[in-house]
């Protein structure tokens, strides 16, 4: 039954938790005990009613505002005491929707923004919470600003609550006994001044390498490639892109290059308070491309070493003085100092062969193959250039653009080449973890590879992200949700890191979580086929069979025809459970119509065979995946719990679970 009422909602959220569960797995598990019986208690002292956990998070409500900030306030301050972890915490009132045990809502919406854009150890309520509470003799709250959220038509004030443990830099806020807050920053596309417009390869490769040298910084988040070239060309002020992103830093650029003459300009911007840290022009030739990069990595690095000195700290105005601490680290000098290739035509191809391999097409792959290729023949040594190349291979076998046992294959070879070449890649780990579980159903082996890789890499989002995917066929859907999470705070403008949250989402129980995670994926782009896929299978579940319907259908007139074998057997299940078996039998005619294409997978038909409920068909074309070791076999282990969900108890079933290695 659905209900509607006024009521203060308050998200919070641990700050810094995919960091520490990436390290110690338990620890973080004690963590996670410890705040939810921190928030339990002081919920029920304040009169508030616990509504559930969202992974390291939790939703609340409360009769009144006073009552949910006074929670919140003693929420810290048990946190500060326990000095285990920092939670932050967004409170807004508004109407809510009660449905089913859970609440929706724009209220609800804008108090997990605020929370979001909030800061270790704080307290962030709405304009209209501070209207509630502004005379409360106890309450103190200062202004900070209006802030614009994702999917909200409208300014947000907000405020800051003083909970007596913290202090104010600008619309910053620490803990006086910390300095080892997380930094963030977003490197804007360089321009392409050049006066040749093709050369804008170039700028976006300069781009990428200075993103992929932040990225590596451990103390540092880095807003990853894929949404940074969302911005491209975009005329948002810098202080908007920062509020919009949650970063503080943002870095501007532009890229001159004339025949063997270059030119880059830079400038780092505190986005927070508007200042500019440094602006710098260097000048060269290709020759010095590599020098030039260097001294850009090297410059912001050394820029960004800011730490809190506790004196000068004005108790009375809440400002505390900063210092600038210049210097690498010499595990940060490694880094930055690292030189994939000195050859200036290789590294032109290898830029070359990003660039088109970042479209995410079939010919773009093509293309990214062939430039690597000729990047590889001119240096032999260049281990970035075999990364690439494997990264372009699993993708055209993963996408059906190239058959399995070519693909595969060829792309194990070149991320091994490019690990016997240099061993210190996280992204060529954690495309081996992938490989190993695809081509060797390997089920437990990928896991060093990931960690490994997160370890090399502690920025890269591609290493939580297939991280994520491997985490979830194995059904280890916490940690998944958690490392999903991160990747989503590094590439949040991209519909496949949206995407990839709901994915895990789906399977790990969390339906309209999972469902409003795919809404959002489709405001960024809203012929986003795989969202589409599984907003049909989170309706099917939730017994919605006519929104199953819709998007199905979305899927089947959105899917390129040349590769439809994915949308014809998967929304044929979903037409069979929706109640109509008829338009299920006519996509499984189809699809038994391509068993000759090389698209085609046995994976698919088994589907469809299950949604109409034909067991001994099912098992007979599970077996023929099988022997044609079908890259879908990997979620033979979760789709028991879905789309084979009557066969799970057979024996037939339980011995294809053993012979892929998962039980």
């Amino acid at each position: 039954m659905e209900t509607r009422k006024l009521a203060a909602i308050m998200f919070t959220d641990i700050v810094g938790y995919s960091a520490i569960m990436s390290k110690d797995e338990k620890q973080a598990l004690n963590i996670l005990g410890k705040n939810r019986e921190i928030h339990k208690s002081a919920i029920h002292k304040f009169n508030g009613e616990f509504i559930k956990e969202i992974g390291d998070g939790t939703l609340s409500i409360f009769q009144t505002s006073s009552e949910a900030v006074n929670c919140a306030i003693a929420i810290q301050k048990e946190c500060c005491r326990e000095s285990m972890f920092s939670v932050r915490i967004g409170i807004h009132i508004g109407e809510i929707v009660v449905m089913e045990n859970d609440v929706f809502g724009d209220g609800v919406n804008i108090a997990s923004r605020i929370e979001a854009a909030g800061e270790s150890g704080g307290v962030y309520i709405s304009g209209r919470v501070y209207e509630d509470i502004k005379n409360k003799t106890n309450i103190n709250a200062e202004f900070i600003g209006e802030r614009t959220f994702k999917n909200i038509n409208y300014p947000v004030k907000v405020y800051l609550i003083f909970t007596g443990n913290k202090e104010v830099l600008g619309d910053l806020f620490y803990s006086e006994s910390s300095d080892e807050k997380e930094k963030s920053i977003i490197v804007l596309p360089f321009e392409n001044m050049s006066p040749d417009p093709d050369q804008e390869y170039f700028s976006d490769g300069l781009t990428e390498e200075i993103i992929t040298d932040l990225s590596q910084m451990h103390s540092l988040r880095v807003i990853s490639r894929n949404s940074s070239m969302m911005l491209k060309s975009t005329r948002k002020a810098t202080k908007t892109i920062a509020k919009e992103l949650n970063v503080q830093y943002v870095l501007e650029g532009s890229v001159r290059k004339a025949g063997n003459n270059l030119r880059i300009t830079v400038q780092l911007i505190d986005a927070i308070i508007d200042t500019h840290l440094w602006a710098e022009k260097y000048r060269g030739t290709l020759d010095d491309v590599f020098d030039m990069q260097e001294k850009v990595s090297r410059s912001i690095v050394n820029a960004l070493k800011l730490k809190l000195t506790p004196k000068e700290v004005n108790q009375n105005s809440g400002k505390t003085a900063i210092k600038l601490e210049a210097g690498l680290s010499p595990e940060e000098k490694k880094v930055i100092e690292k030189k994939p290739t000195r050859n200036i035509k290789a590294y032109n191809l290898y830029l070359r062969g990003r660039y088109f391999s970042n479209q995410h097409t079939e010919d773009g792959f093509k293309k990214g193959v062939e430039c690597f290729n000729q990047a590889i023949n001119i240096d032999k040594k260049y281990a970035l250039a075999y990364v690439g190349l494997a990264h372009c291979y699993k993708e055209l076998s993963r996408l059906s653009f190239l058959a399995f046992n070519e693909g595969y294959p060829r792309a194990k070879k070149a991320v091994i080449k490019a690990l016997e070449l240099d061993n210190t890649l996280g992204e060529a780990y954690a495309t081996l973890g992938s490989l190993k579980m695809i081509m060797e159903w390997d089920i437990s082996g990928p896991e060093f590879d990931y960690e490994h890789a997160m370890e090399l890499n502690p920025g890269s989002m591609e290493v939580y992200k297939m991280y994520t995917q491997y985490l979830t066929w194995i059904g280890k859907f916490d940690r998944g949700i958690t490392l999903a999470k991160r990747a989503f705070e590094l590439d949040p403008l991209t519909p496949f890191t949206n995407f990839n949250l709901g994915f895990i989402l789906f399977y790990a129980g969390k339906y309209d979580d999972s469902i409003i995670q795919l809404n959002d994926t489709l405001d960024l782009d809203p012929k986003f086929v795989w969202a589409h896929m599984y907003l049909a299978y989170n309706y099917v579940i939730k017994g919605m069979y006519d929104k199953a319907t819709i998007y199905a259908d979305n899927v089947i007139s959105i899917w390129p025809t040349e590769h439809q074998a994915i949308p014809f057997g998967f929304m044929g299940w979903v037409y069979s459970k929706s109640g109509n078996p008829d338009k299920a039998q006519k996509l499984l005619s189809q699809l038994l119509e391509m068993n000759n294409k090389s698209s085609f997978d046995p994976y698919c038909v088994a589907i469809a065979y299950s949604g109409l409920n034909k067991k001994d068909k099912t098992f007979e074309w599970l077996k023929k995946a099988y022997e044609a070791h079908s890259g879908l076999m990997v979620y033979l282990k979760i789709h028991s719990q879905y789309f084979f969900k009557n066969l799970s108890t057979e024996p037939r079933f339980s011995d294809l679970l053993i012979k892929m290695g998962f039980i």
